[in-house]
């Protein structure tokens, strides 16, 4: 729970069985997912904003029942790597309003110097859901293997995006 408006007494981080999490409606207004535990722990504290981490990756279906989602801003952090951006693409099949953050060129040329490395193959090809600007990077990442993780973006410039993001 990244507002303090929003904790359950004192509680900000919790860990939760799918049905019970299913069964909730928090009354925040947007939601943030990440693709590795790691950045999740250290994002900003967020107006009106919880985050969510589903186990990483393609674990990400597991979310796709969770109703009171369809009403929520929901945000997606992933790696900038062909991966990042099937899982971008499977989020916005279960929630269309979904917007990525950082999976840009702007966020690629700024880092890349920090450390790219060998990203991992896909077969995708036909991404639908993905932006015109989103498909561009999709496939320079794919057609050169470059990854570029979550991890080697500095926190300051995460943490002044998300603000502006979340104004």
């Amino acid at each position: 729970i990244l507002d303090e408006q929003l904790k359950l007494g004192t509680l900000s981080d919790l860990s939760l069985p799918l049905n019970d999490f299913e069964q909730l409606n928090f009354t925040c207004e947007n939601v943030v997912l990440t693709e590795n535990k790691m950045t999740f722990l250290a994002l900003p504290n967020l107006k009106s904003t919880i985050a969510v981490w589903s186990g990483g990756g393609f674990m990400i279906s597991y979310l796709r029942n969770v109703q009171w989602l369809r009403e929520k801003k929901i945000t997606y952090w992933g790696d900038l790597d062909s991966h990042g951006f099937v899982i971008l693409n499977q989020m916005r099949t279960y929630f269309p309003q979904t917007e990525s953050v950082m999976m840009d060129m702007e966020t690629f040329e700024l880092f890349k110097g920090e450390g790219l490395v060998p990203g991992e193959k896909t077969n995708a090809i036909n991404l639908s859901k993905l932006s015109e600007d989103e498909m561009q990077v999709f496939s320079l990442l794919k057609s050169n293997n470059f990854r570029l993780e979550q991890e080697k973006i500095r926190q300051d410039y995460v943490d002044a995006l998300f603000r502006k993001f979340y104004h």
